[in-house]
């Protein structure tokens, strides 16, 4: 019984159903967007929607996994409160910091509730930090699962699909960019103390673990990222990304086991304020890098650019990569997507080409193609209009 009401409340939760609604939100404009661009959708699957499946079973296992080993314990309320927030957020296009929210509805919570608000209020601020010791301890572990969860849910999901946006430049050339754009919901196994569960809920089980009475609920939590490149494309920066987010959980884990030992909630207290700054200092540092390292993928003159690759495609199978640039098929040198496919039809099965990579270094490409189809080779570029 317990089980099954569990899931009937993760799965009622706003937060879950927000999420998938964003997570339609954003195929179908990547879908729409290509389809402007090229007429076609480079991957029409729901890529989006796999990324949320699979991140809710993989990270729900994990999670509550280790939330269940450590004994993560908040109130009610808290939870309340953060899912508030969450719901919010998702309602805002724009908005995906879950990392950041997370933080935000922690702070909170340490500093605003039943215990110290009181205690704010008359003007005792040391009072109201000691009352949420044992509360804080819980938080900082519970942001240390949300930073493994977060290296794991980037290292799954760090191939993302190379959509590009295309604009122009201040130079008036057009340039391409992309942006990693994924989220998910996944349920955590929480503590909650006191029995206040059970009085709204007759049926809801209540435990008793020495002498403390409590209850497991599962809440879903989100999770997700959002960065858009542009001297860089994805699969270049999301691996240093990740391992950087994954230093950042080893030293949470570190933080929260000198938590455990020495209990004093101003420790606890400055612990999750300098993870918040770390990771903060994390985003901005690779959105530097993006901007001053690396180059715009921008339109050629002496060859055809490639912004786009079909996945199981004859492009996609002989290797060609976003950011190349075609300069002969075939032993025709190439500058458009006329000549591209005039020199494809010399060979109807078969194509030749000379490339140069995103390091400016010649490669030779070879593949078999659709016999009669060559446009079907799987390559989106800059159109002419």
């Amino acid at each position: 019984m317990s089980v099954a009401t569990n899931i009937l409340f993760f799965v009622f939760m706003p937060v879950f159903w927000f999420a998938l609604i964003r997570v339609f939100f954003v195929y179908n404009r990547r879908v729409n967007r290509e389809r402007r661009l090229f007429e076609s959708a480079i991957n029409p699957k729901f890529h989006e929607g796999w990324v949320f499946l699979k991140s809710l079973i993989v990270l729900g296992i994990v999670g509550s996994l280790l939330t269940a080993l450590v004994g993560v314990e908040t109130s009610l309320n808290w939870i309340l409160l953060y899912e508030l927030i969450v719901a919010i957020s998702l309602l805002i296009p724009w908005i995906l910091v879950p990392t950041f929210l997370l933080f935000g509805a922690v702070l909170m919570g340490v500093f605003f509730n039943d215990y110290s608000i009181p205690m704010i209020k008359g003007g005792d601020i040391a009072g109201a930090i000691n009352v949420n010791a044992s509360r804080s301890s819980n938080f900082l572990a519970l942001i240390t699962i949300m930073l493994i969860l977060m290296f794991i849910f980037l290292k799954m999901n760090g191939k993302t699909i190379n959509s590009p946006q295309v604009a122009k430049n201040r130079r008036g050339n057009r340039v391409a960019s992309y942006e990693f754009n994924e989220l998910a919901v996944f349920p955590l196994v929480l503590l909650i103390p006191g029995k206040l569960i059970e009085t709204v809920i007759p049926m809801w089980p209540v435990f008793n673990i020495f002498g403390a009475h409590v209850t497991f609920l599962v809440v879903p939590f989100l999770i997700g990222f959002r960065f858009k490149f542009i001297n860089h494309l994805p699969n270049e920066l999301m691996p240093r990304i990740s391992n950087a987010i994954g230093k950042l959980a080893l030293l949470a884990i570190v933080l929260t086991a000198i938590a455990y030992f020495f209990r004093n909630s101003y420790y606890a207290i400055f612990a999750i304020i300098l993870l918040a700054i770390v990771y903060a200092l994390i985003i901005y540092h690779f959105h530097r890098v993006d901007r001053k390292t690396g180059s715009q993928i921008s339109q050629a003159i002496d060859g055809i650019r490639i912004i786009g690759i079909k996945p199981n495609t004859p492009a996609d199978k002989m290797g060609l990569k976003t950011g190349d640039l075609i300069i002969e098929v075939n032993n025709m040198n190439v500058n458009s997507e006329s000549q591209l496919y005039q020199a494809l039809q010399d060979d109807p099965t078969f194509v030749h080409m000379k490339v140069k990579n995103r390091h400016n270094q010649l490669e030779i490409k070879e593949t078999a193609i659709y016999d009669g189809s060559p446009h079907e080779i799987g390559i989106e570029m800059f159109q002419n209009n």
